[in-house]
This record gives C-alpha cells, sequence and structure tokens, in this order.
C-alpha cells in the first residue's frame, strides 16, 4: 500500500512539473524604442569620437568667440577726406555715364571759383591769418571737400574702357598691405586651433589600443575614409570661424561695393586679368583659405598618424605651422 502511493505521488508529481515553465517569459514592453548612438553606426561613432571624445566640438565654439571677439570693436576711421570721398564715391559709383562727367565738370568749376574767392579775401586781409579765417570761413568750409574730391576725380578719370567706378577704401582694408598681415595672423590662429582638434586622431587610437580592433576587425579603411569626411567638414566651419568675421566687419565698417564690376577697376588689383569680377578675386581668396586649412589639416593628421602621440604631434605641428604663420605676420 505504501509503495504504490509512493509511486503515485512521483507519476503525479512529474505529470505537473512537466506541465508547469520552470521560468516565467519576459513580457516585453510595449512602446517607442529609445534612440541608442551604436558603435554599428560608424559615421556617428567617428564623429562622436572627433567632436565629443576628442574636444573638436568644443575647439571651434571656442575659436568662433575668439573670433567675434577679435572683430566685434572694429571701427572704420573716418577724417574730413574719408568721409567727403566716400559722399563722392557714391554718386560717381559703377559705369561713367555723360551725366557723371558733367557733374565733375561742374564741381571742379565750383571749387575753381571758390579758390579766386579765397584768393580775393587773401588780398584783402593782406596776410593776416585770423582776419582771412574770419571773413572767408564760408569759402575755407566749402573747400574742405576739394581733396576727398580730387582723389575720387583722379580715380575716375583712370577708368579704362569696361571698368567701373569703385569706392577703394573697403577693398584697401581688407586686401591690402595690412589685410595680407591681418589674413597671416588668422591664420596662425586657425593653424593653432586645428592643431588642437585634430591632434589626437588618429594617436588616440594607437595610445587606447583601439587600433589593434579596428586592425582585427578589417574596419581600417572604412574608418579612414570617415574621419577624412569628418575632418574635411571640420576644416571647412574651422576655416569660416577663421576668416568670415574679418570679412563681416569690412564690410559693416566700409562697405564692399559693386562686387560684378571687373576687379582691375580698383587700383589696388589694376593688374588682375580684365574678364575677372570683384566677386572672382573674393572667391579665389576664399579657396585659398580652404586650401591653406585643408593642407594644414594634412599635416597634422600625417603626424598624428606617424607619431602615435597626441603630444608630440601638437609640439611638431605647432613648430611647422604656428609659428612660422605668426613670425610671418610680424615680418609683414
Amino acid at each position: 500500500m505504501l509503495l504504490l502511493l509512493t509511486v503515485g505521488g512521483c507519476l503525479g508529481g512529474a505529470v505537473v512539473f512537466c506541465r508547469t515553465q520552470a521560468v516565467q517569459p519576459v513580457r516585453q514592453r510595449r512602446g517607442l524604442p529609445l534612440p541608442r548612438l551604436r558603435h554599428t553606426v560608424l559615421l556617428a561613432y567617428e564623429a562622436r569620437k572627433l567632436l565629443l571624445t576628442g574636444g573638436a566640438l568644443l575647439v571651434l565654439a571656442v575659436f568662433v568667440l575668439v573670433q567675434i571677439g577679435s572683430y566685434r570693436d572694429f571701427r572704420a576711421y573716418f577724417n574730413a577726406d574719408e568721409w567727403f570721398y566716400r559722399a563722392y564715391s557714391e554718386k560717381l559709383a559703377g559705369e561713367p555715364t555723360p551725366e557723371k562727367n558733367a557733374y565733375l565738370a561742374s564741381e571742379t568749376a565750383r571749387f575753381a571759383e571758390l579758390q579766386n574767392e579765397l584768393a580775393d579775401y587773401a588780398r584783402i586781409t593782406e596776410g593776416n591769418e585770423d582776419a582771412l579765417q574770419f571773413m572767408a570761413r564760408d569759402v575755407l568750409s566749402a573747400l574742405r571737400a576739394q581733396d576727398g574730391f580730387e582723389k575720387a576725380k583722379q580715380q575716375y578719370e583712370q577708368l579704362q574702357p569696361g571698368q567701373s567706378y569703385v569706392y577703394e577704401t573697403g577693398y584697401n582694408v581688407l586686401l591690402g598691405y595690412f589685410g595680407v598681415q591681418k589674413d597671416l595672423l588668422d591664420l596662425a590662429k586657425l593653424f593653432f586651433f586645428l592643431t588642437v582638434a585634430l591632434s589626437a586622431v588618429f594617436a588616440m587610437e594607437q595610445e587606447t589600443g583601439v587600433a589593434v580592433l579596428q586592425t582585427a576587425a578589417g574596419a581600417n579603411g572604412r574608418v579612414l575614409r570617415r574621419k577624412l569626411l569628418l575632418t574635411a567638414v571640420l576644416v571647412l566651419l574651422m576655416v569660416t570661424a577663421a576668416f568670415l568675421p574679418r570679412l563681416l566687419a569690412v564690410h559693416g565698417a566700409y562697405g564692399l561695393p559693386e562686387w560684378g564690376a571687373q576687379a582691375n577697376s580698383l587700383p589696388l588689383l589694376s593688374g588682375v586679368p580684365a574678364g575677372w569680377r570683384i566677386r572672382t578675386v573674393l572667391g579665389l581668396r576664399a579657396l585659398m583659405h580652404v586650401l591653406l586649412g585643408a593642407g594644414g589639416a594634412a599635416v597634422i593628421l600625417l603626424l598624428s598618424r606617424k607619431t602615435r602621440s597626441t603630444i608630440q604631434t601638437m609640439l611638431i605641428a605647432a613648430g611647422i605651422l604656428v609659428v612660422p604663420t605668426v613670425a610671418a605676420a610680424l615680418l609683414w
């Protein structure tokens, strides 16, 4: 009897055990999946390494603030001659016309008449300067515009067929002697911030051992292409941050008119080929800045890959790029 009860209990327990699941299934939560940055998204992963882990985004933000601060207080310098020259330039802007020729002739005659009146007052006062200043004050006030007029008239009369009159002061500030010096200083700052942002691009992977994993996975080519793409975007942004603030500052202070005029209309660009427009020169200037930035970035990336050290890359790149550019700006 006891044996039968024992066998029956074992069979009953086996049946219950077989019908009962040992582990309850986990219920799946219904809802929208949360987006995550996965390493399988290689471009996003490399962007995160460059911009966040490597600090390139912070470097770019600091560079933008530095450049905005450098040209925030940029002001135009206007003495009386420059003010009148600008006023006459606004009236003469564009291609020569008979109306502009007649206006110049009338102004020339007016200033000649004023000079004759001044000579009459000088004879009356017989060399007494105080008396001359008092009696001829209206004539002297009108003659203050003559130097600015003569500068505008001379520039207008030197125009060749196909050329246009362009107010030149803003272009002289942007492209002239001191403009080149400012470009060199901005280029030195660009090289410095590129060095800080890009020195760890390849060196960091060697220093952390990630390069071994990439080699084992056969992903070196794909990683390299994405690094170069991200670096190119970063270089474009940094070049813009380096040179756009001064362009906008000069444009706001002096104006950069007549972009469609022939470039050799400006005395500063008289040697430029006749078919070139002012916008062509400005475009080539921007392209040169991009190429210089890209060249500097290429040097930094090459050093980062060869030295496998962030610190060594920074030191060598600073010696190759930053120091010579600063010296060239100071010696210009």
